[in-house]
């Protein structure tokens, strides 16, 4: 239990630290050294087809999960989840309080001006390979 709440916290802390500075695209925000896990929030690219996002991979990190946090019986919830639907021509949007990507066991801390590969696997568009920006929490 402590370890969802430490991890919902750090979602809430890095959505309200990235309000002055908004990104466009999906982006990250670098992470401490103590910090293992870190995040992935923007808008998915469009896979040109209703499609599902069902697996997602980079090498930062030992293994990407798709995450969504919705209110159960009026307590927020993080889960993974298999897949996420996706709509042609319709941005889908990734934050802290609903659909993210969470990076799991980080190879190391995400630096201002790192950019994380990711590799998005779509179940019926495929792969699509894109590289996300890391961004500072401090506004400069």
């Amino acid at each position: 239990m402590f370890k969802y709440i430490t991890v919902f916290l750090f979602l809430l802390a890095v959505s309200f630290a990235g309000q002055a500075k908004t990104p466009q695209g999906m982006y990250a925000y670098e992470t401490s050294e103590f910090i293992k896990v870190g995040a992935v929030f923007g808008v998915l690219p469009d896979a040109g087809i209703d499609d599902k996002l069902i697996q997602v991979s980079s090498s930062v990190c030992g293994r990407v999960e798709i995450h969504e946090m919705k209110e159960v019986d009026g307590i927020m919830q993080m889960r993974s989840v298999p897949f996420m639907k996706v709509y042609k021509g319709a941005s889908t949007k990734l934050d802290a309080l609903g659909y993210h990507l969470m990076l799991m066991e980080l190879n190391k801390p995400l630096k201002d001006g790192d950019k994380i590969p990711l590799v998005l696997t779509y179940q019926n568009a495929g792969q699509i390979k894109i590289d996300v920006p890391v961004y500072s929490r401090r506004m400069k």
